[in-house]
């Protein structure tokens, strides 16, 4: 296999009470929720992105509701994270939105009349029953669906999949059935052996995969639809010796943004 890596992109935060993310008794904890992105480096894909955080336009983009319930903390332009790396956003070959959650696709405007817009991967599930909505009645897609982030975006052409499949040498896109009506799952194969998978939203924290600590809130439909892809997340972990990455737990991606770029499956291990 030829080699790949990755790093995290810290793009900010939120803080909210815990029982609005996963299940807890406790209605006063509160939580650190991260907004991040993930670049990888691939020999042939070139820059990949997977998601790209919230709008830097957020305070005319976003309904109100949304800023009452989950408060934006700390705010870093996607632009900004990757001038760290001495990238622009010219330089991104290809997105992968995992779904279309404002905090995951509202950066998506800044590739606006670039080339990665052209070919933008999304989630054909989630994206039919979506787009159909958007344009059906807005008012009925849930707090999270925020239309002017994703729709009637100019230039912008989305390419949707489904099911599990090998986007590219190294790299395994999977269609997952949880939080929304299809999230994209990634697993990236690393010199060592094993693998980093990436879950999103479908586990948001360490508690949702080791405690098996279901989400909370409107973004919940089962116990049965979240302990199904929790089993089938297991077994992908197991199958390919992987380290697994929440969608919203905040030490582990600071943690990880600590490692920097991430080649060998023993730069993660513990994590």
């Amino acid at each position: 296999m030829k080699t790949q890596r990755f790093k995290i992109l810290y793009l900010g935060r939120s803080e909210h009470e815990k029982y609005k993310l996963v299940r807890t008794d406790d209605l006063t904890e509160s939580i650190k929720s991260p907004r991040f992105a993930v670049l990888i480096q691939h020999p042939d894909k070139g820059n990949i992105l997977i998601d790209t955080g919230d709008s830097r336009n957020m305070k005319e983009d976003h309904p109100a509701n949304i800023d009452k319930l989950y408060p934006t903390k700390e705010f870093i332009p996607l632009d900004r994270a990757l001038w760290s790396e001495d990238m622009r956003v010219d330089d991104i070959d290809q997105i992968i939105i995992t779904h279309l959650h404002y905090d995951h696709v509202g950066g998506l405007q800044e590739f606006i009349g670039k080339k990665a817009s052209k070919n933008v991967i999304v989630p054909e599930p989630e994206a039919r029953a979506v787009f159909f909505q958007t344009i059906a009645d807005p008012s009925n897609l849930g707090h999270a669906y925020i239309p002017k982030l994703f729709a009637g975006l100019d230039g912008v052409t989305y390419s949707p999949v489904k099911d599990m499949f090998e986007y590219a040498e190294g790299i395994t896109l999977f269609v997952q059935d949880a939080h929304t009506a299809g999230v994209i799952g990634v697993i990236l194969r690393l010199e060592g052996g094993g693998s980093a998978i990436f879950t999103s939203d479908t586990l948001y924290t360490r508690d949702s995969f080791y405690k098996a600590m279901p989400p909370a809130g409107e973004l919940f439909n089962s116990e049965d639809e979240f302990q199904n892809q929790l089993n089938i997340i297991k077994k992908i972990k197991d199958d390919t010796d992987g380290v697994v990455f929440f969608g919203h737990d905040f030490d582990q991606a600071k943690e990880l943004e600590t490692r920097g770029w991430i080649s060998d499956i023993s730069q993660i291990r513990g994590l």
